[in-house]
Parts: structure tokens; C-alpha cells; sequence
């Protein structure tokens, strides 16, 4: 699921920040499955010990994999993605769980 993720950045030029959503990623392995997206967010497991790389020309910023149901994307775009991730901390989701249920 990455390395798709990984194709799609360096064939579309997609951007890859935190925030970022790849759509139908999951679905594309797992289909009729509650998980269909990828979320990429700040890798927060990690507290602040993965730092932002600056170089001359760009930033390069560690981020976590999340995967999201079609439900979670919806309320990300109608409520924010912080919206998203407090509700996320407070059901305390099991982030590694692509089977999981939909918190929506």
C-alpha cells in the first residue's frame, strides 16, 4: 500500500504532507473492506523525537500511515482534520488495524 502510495507521488507529482489523503489505496488490496484510504499525519507514536529535515531546496518530514474509511474521509472534509484525529484519540482506535470498524 506505500509503495503505491510511493508510485502515485513520484508518477502524478502528488504531494505527500500531513493531511494528505490517497484515496481507494486500501480498497485496491482489500476490497468490500471498511478501510478504503490512506491518511498521512504527523507520526504523534513517536512523541517529537522524528524531526523535520530542512536541505536547501525542501523539507522532508516523517509521517504515519493511517488508514481511514470512506465515513472518517467524509467527516475529515465536512469537520477538519483535527476533528478527525480528537475523535480518533478519543475512541482510541487501533491505527495498525486495517480491519478495523469505522468510527462514523
Amino acid at each position: 500500500m506505500l509503495s503505491s502510495c510511493a508510485f502515485n507521488i513520484i508518477n502524478t507529482k502528488f504531494s505527500c504532507y500531513p493531511g494528505a489523503i490517497f484515496k481507494n489505496v486500501v480498497e485496491f488490496y482489500i476490497p468490500n473492506n471498511s478501510m478504503k484510504h490512506i491518511l498521512f499525519t504527523h507520526p504523534f507514536l513517536w512523541d517529537d523525537r522524528l524531526e523535520t529535515l530542512s536541505f536547501e531546496n525542501k523539507k522532508v518530514a516523517w509521517l504515519l500511515a493511517v488508514p481511514i474509511s470512506e465515513e472518517e474521509l467524509n467527516y475529515a472534509n465536512c469537520n477538519g482534520l483535527d476533528a478527525l484525529e480528537e475523535l480518533f484519540d478519543e475512541k482510541q482506535i487501533d491505527i495498525f488495524d486495517l480491519n478495523r470498524e469505522s468510527i462514523i
